[in-house]
């Protein structure tokens, strides 16, 4: 056999081995998770561990007192000209025992004293380095993580004409910096949490102590520790595991990007939860009204507000009832329709081959293809693909005659009516109840549509979200809340915290005006001045 096969084949069996020892080592639970006093047995362990991987870096120096010393960390999340002049300079000239290089040696930010593996690896994995000495049952763990991170940048998804532009991004110490920054507050906790058991994904909860529930608090946390998974990896997933009536097509939470809107969440009692490497933040609890509530509104005059909250909510009517409506009184309901205006509807539709409920699934299949397009396209190009999209097609299907103009323009007006939701999580929820009254429409005509309506609101009263009635503050009425729910009253006339979250601390303004009102200066007054 030639040289060259035999260092080949040399080389292979060793990865194999190494591959074998280490999946070994993962399955042994019998193994001492206890840290040995020697650093080359350290060494070797480690390697096998992450099969030589070319980003650990181990290196083997000697104190000033002579005194081996094994230090490792993992290229690329490690601050490196830290790891030199903070650790292995003044190791190297260290003339003191490696017990005290904490309080004499080491002078980085953090420094920490662990025995056993398995609070070593995650520090290790996340950007610490680890300092061992020879005949030392522990090791230091040094805090010298470089976040990699995509600068503080406009909301990509909750865009605001006015008010502050600055959205989280992925990392949550970020996020906790940004939140504290607005929120320059002693009473704001944070309260670490750590959820699964491989990537150990760390969350923090957010609230502000005096102002919400203890017992809103209590539960959030409760749920959050009962989470026992191996893998968590995103804000979306811990919410699907602690919200309420986890198999409703209804969301229970909000999610948003935006700093402004969650401390004014936290600010009204409500909490926040923080998940690291996603930038959306959890917001709870959220009831249905809450979701057509932007961070705008609060940035905007109090009638500016008020009347677009009340363009979105006849949005939400026309989004849930245009089309059925249209099946109803075309299809089964024709008595009901002026004379006139049926004749026009019927008359559109002589010679198209389907009928209207037909006509309707094929544009909502159309509209959805286009729409998934110019989302999965670059932003130059999906903003050309929707405009020609709509026009080309829309005008191409209404002269081929597969369908008639009036259920272009209902559609049409239908699919813009659905992103008046700013919250695009109860998007989706609306389609599914579209299709189904659209159903009920072709089937019972306006009697289908009434009984789901009402099995619609039965449902949405039944649901609650962290204790709080989804429906709230208008079933069952709460008086102190409706002052933010479909008109937003001038914050000048709040006097208390919205209701429904029960904060402890209900007063809000405190600011006391006469019987005149605002004080005024004269027309003379002025002039003198």
């Amino acid at each position: 056999m030639p040289e060259i096969q035999k260092h080949e084949v040399v080389h292979h069996l060793r990865q194999a081995t190494s591959q074998l020892l280490a999946e070994l080592n993962a399955w042994d639970n019998t193994k001492p998770d206890t840290v040995t006093g020697d650093i080359l047995e350290i060494q070797s362990y480690l390697k096998s561990q992450l099969l030589d991987s070319p980003d650990l870096i181990t290196r083997v120096l000697v104190s000033g007192i002579g005194v081996q010393v094994l230090v490792a960390y993992i290229d690329g999340l490690v601050d490196t000209v830290m790891v030199d002049q903070d650790i292995i300079a003044p190791i190297l000239k260290s003339q003191t025992l490696p017990e005290k290089w904490d309080t004499e040696t080491l002078h980085t930010g953090q420094v920490t004293k662990e025995t056993r593996w398995t609070k070593i690896w995650p520090k290790l994995l996340r950007g610490n380095t680890i300092i061992c000495a020879q005949e030392q049952s522990a090791v230091w763990v040094v805090d010298t993580v470089k976040y990699m991170q995509r600068p503080v940048s406009r909301p990509e998804t909750e865009a605001a004409i006015r008010g502050p532009q600055e959205a989280f991004n992925e990392i949550v110490l970020t996020q906790m910096n940004q939140i504290r920054r607005r929120l320059p507050d002693n009473r704001l906790t944070f309260q670490k949490v750590q959820l699964g058991t491989v990537d150990q994904h760390q969350v923090i909860v957010v609230a502000l102590r005096g102002v919400v529930n203890p017992g809103l608090l209590e539960t959030v946390m409760y749920r959050l520790h009962r989470i026992h998974m191996d893998a968590i990896p995103n804000a979306t997933q811990v919410g699907s595991l602690i919200r309420d009536h986890p198999r409703s097509i209804f969301p229970t939470l909000r999610y948003t990007e935006h700093v402004d809107f969650v401390v004014w969440g936290l600010e009204q009692g409500k909490i926040a939860v923080l998940v690291d490497g996603d930038p959306f933040v959890i917001v709870l609890p959220a009831t249905l009204w809450d979701f057509y509530q932007t961070p705008m509104d609060y940035n905007s005059p109090w009638y500016d507000a008020s009347f677009v909250r009340f363009i979105r909510i006849a949005g939400f009517f026309v989004t849930l009832y245009f089309p059925s409506l249209y099946i109803v009184f075309t299809t089964t309901n024709q008595n009901l329709v002026p004379y006139q205006l049926l004749t026009t509807i019927i008359g559109s539709h002589i010679g198209l081959p389907f009928p209207p409920i037909l006509e309707a699934i094929l544009m909502i299949f159309v509209i959805e293809i286009i729409r998934e397009a110019a989302l999965r396209l670059p932003k130059a190009l999906s903003t050309v693909l929707g405009t020609m999209g709509a026009i080309v097609v829309g005008t191409a299907i209404v002269k081929a005659g597969f369908v008639s103009s009036q259920i272009i323009v209902i559609m049409t007006v239908t699919a813009l009516s659905f992103y008046s939701v700013p919250a695009y999580e109860l998007v989706g929820s609306w389609r599914l109840v579209n299709f189904v009254l659209l159903a009920s429409a072709q089937f019972w005509g306006l009697f289908g549509v009434l009984w789901v309506s009402l099995a619609l609101v039965v449902e949405l009263d039944s649901m609650v979200s962290f204790g709080v009635p989804y429906l709230s503050p208008w079933i069952p009425v709460n008086w102190r809340s409706l002052k933010d729910s479909v008109v937003r009253l001038p914050l000048g006339q709040w006097r208390q915290r919205l209701g429904s979250i029960r904060p402890p601390r209900m007063s809000w303004n405190r600011t006391s005006f006469s019987k005149i009102g605002h004080p005024r200066l004269r027309y003379h007054q002025n002039r003198q001045r």
